[in-house]
């Protein structure tokens, strides 16, 4: 059946050292500084509003801000935006004015968030040893095989 050998020890504690380096070296998504250009374009911009361009880019540019520093962290790479804006998106009132505010334009950019959020050219992708799997390892199993799969069979650009 099985027999023993002296290199058993060693084999087995290179295999369990090779799945935990495959476990932990993950890759780790973040939001890019540069803001989409589909985040904020000019065409929804009339001629009449033109030397406004810049006041609704710099509150675009507020509200990507509030994106990287808030929501990719309430709403990982992957996940699904809900329909309404959560608190955490906001900008603030001392650099932009009142009309930066108004729910109309958060609600606006919001949805402008959920169009790119998805796009894979509004994520960089950064590979490093991760070990937050050892608090919850069924969650980052899963995770790991959802990330590994799409890296294998995503069709290339």
């Amino acid at each position: 059946m099985f027999s023993r050998h002296r290199a058993d020890k060693l084999i087995f504690s290179l295999i369990a050292v090779g799945l935990i380096s495959a476990v932990s070296y993950r890759p780790k998504y973040r939001l890019r500084a540069e803001m989409p250009v589909e985040f904020f374009s000019e065409a929804g911009v009339s001629k009449a509003a033109r030397a406004g361009v810049s006041v609704n880019e710099t509150v675009a540019k507020a509200y990507w801000e509030s994106a990287e520093t808030e929501i990719q962290w309430k709403f990982p790479h992957g996940r699904v935006l809900p329909l309404r804006p959560p608190p955490e998106f906001r900008v603030q009132l001392q650099a932009l004015g009142r009309p930066a505010l108004e729910e109309a334009v958060r609600q606006q950019y919001w949805s402008r968030l959920r169009l790119v959020w998805n796009s894979p050219d509004t994520w960089k992708t950064e590979y490093g040893w991760n070990w937050t799997w050892i608090g919850d390892p069924l969650t980052s199993t899963s995770e790991w095989i959802r990330d590994t799969s799409e890296r294998i069979f995503s069709l290339p650009k």
